[in-house]
């Protein structure tokens, strides 16, 4: 038999001891159509030094139930949701206050958008543990500030990291393995308040990270040192660099520009690369200011893969990398836009059959890689290339 909790929803009486209910249905699904009430207020907090718990067990028994919650969930400070199903849908907004703990163990969980924003370091610190959800976690947009969390295979669509500009740091960490299929649309770092005080993201380990956009913002930081292998397949953007000490927005160990993604940055390059950086017929858009471009540094190799594919516009090959108002670069002097411990080159055909090995020796195809180095001025692309 399936359970289901119409428009009323489910209230909890909370006491200064604190409170849980527990909500079960042991062999069918469970159905919520109301609000999660605390003393019959959405949002309401815990009693001070208390925690208020709501949870519910769907198909314990079969292992084979879902829960679904059809409107917003509110959790204020110290009140926590636990979801125990083989699926789980949340498909109203969930929004989560200081110190408060959303935990979901089962399957697969998918959520609409989740509100993580409001809590601080410390004691104040949210969680989402998704670690015992055992396939994936889908979840439309993800806002976090001062958040822990565990999950081992997502995909997020947007991940929005804020600071809330407030003068103390705020800081979202990514505590589990996410091995080699997650993904993640977009990422959108907000300005945070200061050098001191800044806003980032941190990933214990994983294999692989694939992500659409990154939009990255000063004082804030996007750290995924510790995932052995992340991909863009769109965009990276810069903005201004923050500065912060120790760290710069974007760090990889290995970062790879897909093909058609693009990497724009001009003077100033708030990046990290300590491993491999590999340029898959994407294209690097470097725009002058002050008379130069910043340089990416690899901390071992550089790949620039390129192919045959003519631009129709300027009819000169796609380029790999592109500097943006050239005339301005200061003359005479060496200008060096990718610094590495040795940079190889390969010409792929459009089917990604490759017509050459990878070698750094290979002087037929560095002489070709030149061909796709674009200068322009304005937007007329410019037919001489000393390199």
């Amino acid at each position: 038999a399936h359970l289901n909790i119409g428009e009323g929803g489910v209230n909890l009486s909370n006491q200064a001891s604190g409170r849980s209910l527990l909500v079960e249905n042991l062999t069918g699904n469970i159905t919520v159509e109301g609000t999660l009430r605390v003393n019959n207020q959405v949002g309401g907090a815990a009693v001070a030094g208390s925690s208020a718990n709501f949870e519910f067990k769907a198909g314990e028994d079969t292992n084979n139930a879902t829960a679904t919650f059809n409107n917003d969930i509110h959790l204020g400070k110290a009140v926590n949701l636990r979801v125990d199903a083989h699926t789980a849908y949340f498909n109203g907004n969930i929004y989560l206050g200081k110190s408060t703990n959303l935990r979901v163990n089962g399957h697969s969980a998918h959520f609409k958008n989740i509100d993580a924003s409001k809590s601080d370091n410390g004691l104040n610190t949210s969680a989402l543990d998704f670690s015992g959800v055992t396939d994936k976690v889908n979840i439309n947009k993800l806002t976090t500030s001062a958040t822990n969390v565990n999950v081992k295979n997502f995909d997020i669509k947007e991940l929005v990291v804020t600071t809330r500009v407030q003068s103390f740091g705020q800081y979202t960490i990514f505590g589990e393995n996410i091995g080699d299929k997650s993904r993640i649309g977009v990422v959108s770092l907000q300005t945070g308040y200061s050098p001191a005080y800044s806003g980032g993201v941190t990933f214990k380990s994983g294999k692989k990270l694939v992500i659409d956009e990154i939009y990255h913002a000063p004082w804030n930081y996007f750290d995924a040192r510790n995932v052995t292998d992340v991909e863009i397949n769109k965009r990276i953007l810069f903005g201004a660099p923050g500065n912060i000490a120790g760290k710069t927005g974007l760090m990889f160990n290995n970062l790879t520009l897909n093909s058609n993604a693009s990497m724009d940055y001009g003077k100033d390059l708030d990046l990290t690369i300590q491993g491999h950086f590999t340029n898959n017929q994407g294209t690097m858009n470097l725009f002058v200011q002050d008379g130069r471009v910043a340089t990416l540094n690899a901390g071992h190799q550089a790949s620039m893969i390129f192919n045959n594919l003519v631009d129709s516009a300027t009819g000169f090959y796609k380029p790999l990398i592109k500097i943006n108002n050239a005339q301005n670069l200061t003359k005479n002097k060496e200008h060096v836009l990718v610094r590495a411990r040795n940079i190889d080159y390969n010409l792929v055909g459009v089917q990604g059959a490759s017509y050459d090995n990878i070698s750094a020796s290979n002087t037929n195809l560095q002489e070709q890689f030149k061909e796709r180095l674009a200068l322009y001025n304005n937007n007329n692309r410019m037919d001489i290339c000393v390199v």
